[in-house]
């Protein structure tokens, strides 16, 4: 049965996608980027927080470009795809607006990578996001994939964790408590 990983702002996870899919949600400002190997099976998940790569003067610029180079190193990848965060207008009972992932972060996000010789696509956008164990970035809820185990590693150290066959990758901050990852 395939394993999923939940991971939360600031957090990215990657391992050989045969085992484990990871997934993310609550992005308002945030963006998911997804990251695949298609000939060696590897990919990952990063939970983008807004706003962290259009300051290089800020510590969160320093932690975003270290856990993204450590994700380029590990996975290598062959497709790069950036799931923006829509506009959303009252929704989940919120009496106010959320303006989606600004112009800046797009731009910062996508020249980032161009720096380091990789095209990205913005693939979308969504409050959801994920890649899939067949290596697919999908902006499906988590509830909508199919059965498995779900780990919600929100507040979970960085480190090496053995999960389902493989070892899961765990890189960034500890998140914090109060996001709920979908049942599934």
């Amino acid at each position: 049965m395939p394993h999923k990983v939940w991971i939360v702002m600031g957090q990215g996870a990657c391992a050989d996608l045969a085992y484990v899919s990871f997934c993310t949600g609550t992005l308002y400002t945030c963006s998911a980027i997804t990251m695949i190997n298609n000939q060696i099976g590897r990919g990952g998940l990063y939970h983008y927080p807004a706003g962290a790569l259009t300051d290089p003067e800020d510590s969160q610029f320093t932690e975003t470009e270290n856990v993204l180079k450590q994700m380029l190193g590990y996975i290598r990848p062959t497709a790069i795809d950036i799931v923006t965060a829509a506009d959303v207008a009252g929704a989940m009972g919120m009496a106010y607006s959320i303006s989606g992932t600004s112009q800046r972060d797009k731009h910062a996000m996508q020249n980032w990578f161009s720096q380091w010789g990789f095209v990205s696509a913005l693939s979308g956008t969504s409050t959801w996001a994920g890649i899939c164990a067949e290596g697919t970035c999908t902006t499906d809820r988590d509830e909508d994939w199919p059965n498995g185990n779900l780990h919600d590693w929100q507040e979970r150290s960085a480190g090496i964790y053995p999960v389902g066959g493989t070892n899961v990758t765990l890189l960034g901050k500890k998140g914090e408590k109060g996001t709920v990852p979908p049942t599934g």
